[in-house]
């Protein structure tokens, strides 16, 4: 019995080494190419950087595959055709970077144009350092690889004090950009600005894989409508900035009116007044859930809205007032928040 049991372990031992295994590519060497960013002094807490590489071609690149990673995320276009973006969510000790397809190069001048946000969050990606990690490949050979020979810039356009999308930090900074410093060619040309070459920067050794989920373009994702509501064209904005614990804004009145306010249900909302007054918040119909509205009579004349406690939310608070009665529309701030979380 005891050598039946022995034979059949060893028969199963020997099946499982034999036993052809899935294929799948082999994952590329990091050291096959160098990481590169715009410059190699500390960075700042939000940079983002244009990469650019002229590539002339005297022979056909049939199939022309670019592997390509970045710290914290990148946006790839290849003659001005938008071609990916990515990675996917990495770790310190495991990044994976995306494989695509560029086609055909044919022989004459293509301009491969990379986006690379640095970006740093907890959740999505354990960031180290801004970089961008690229190699072209054709048949099996290499075309070309990151390095100093490819060009860069820094894109100022990209408010680099952006708040955090969510306040702890989760996801990273919002993007608040001018456009006006963004010219509509960037990712044709990548801007008329001057180009410098790219800086070769140290980067802790991790395991580079493929990517192991496919990309969000190989994904029907399908849409279904949950709901639909409107945006409020009969309401204006009042910013609440936090640069003091409390704030005070002017409403200009022109005739007697109901003034209907509306927010997040919060602990800041109940710290509002007009005029010294408490307003009663009421869940607002056909709002989503966490959306409550106030009410207050105002006569003709100036009205004094009052709020504590902003030194607990860094990035403002934001309310809504009806637009009818209004003397005068508030003048919305640029603040370093696209929104509110």
């Amino acid at each position: 019995m005891q050598r039946s049991f022995t034979t059949f372990w060893l028969i199963t031992a020997l099946l499982c080494l034999c036993w052809p295994q899935p294929t799948r590519a082999a994952d590329l060497c990091f050291c096959a190419a160098t990481p590169i960013w715009w410059h190699s002094s500390t960075p700042a807490a939000h940079e983002v950087a244009l990469f650019r590489l002229v590539i002339e071609r005297d022979t056909l690149a049939p199939n022309a595959i670019l592997s390509i990673f970045a710290d914290t995320r990148y946006e790839a276009y290849l003659n001005g055709n938008f071609v990916g973006r990515g990675p996917a969510r990495f770790s310190r000790q495991h990044r994976e970077y995306d494989q695509l397809s560029l086609g055909d190069l044919t022989p004459g001048r293509h301009v491969l144009i990379v986006r690379v946000q640095w970006a740093p969050n907890f959740r999505r990606s354990e960031s180290e350092r801004p970089f961008l990690w690229a190699l072209l490949q054709s048949a099996g050979q290499t075309l070309t690889t990151s390095g100093p020979h490819w060009q860069t810039q820094p894109l100022f356009a990209y408010r680099s004090d952006a708040a955090p999308v969510h306040r702890w930090g989760l996801i990273g900074p919002t993007e608040i950009v001018d456009l006006r410093l963004l010219p509509p060619d960037w990712s044709l040309m990548g801007t008329e600005s001057p180009w410098q070459p790219a800086v070769a920067v140290e980067v802790t050794p991790a395991r580079f894989t493929a990517r192991s989920i496919p990309l969000t373009v190989e994904v029907d994702i399908p849409i279904q409508r949950i709901s639909t509501g409107w945006l409020g064209k009969d309401f204006v904005p009042i910013e609440l900035l936090s640069s003091e614990d409390q704030a005070r804004f002017q409403i200009q009145v022109k005739h007697q009116t109901m003034l209907t306010l509306v927010s997040l249900q919060d602990e800041l909302t109940t710290n509002i007044t007009i005029n010294g007054n408490q307003l009663i918040w009421r869940p607002a119909s056909e709002r989503p859930p966490g959306i409550v509205t106030a009410s207050y009579l105002a006569n003709v004349g100036t009205h004094t809205l009052h709020v504590t406690g902003l030194s607990e939310r860094p990035e403002g608070w934001t309310i809504f007032i009806s637009r009818e009665g209004l003397a005068s529309i508030p003048t919305l701030n640029a603040t370093a928040h696209a929104g509110r979380r």
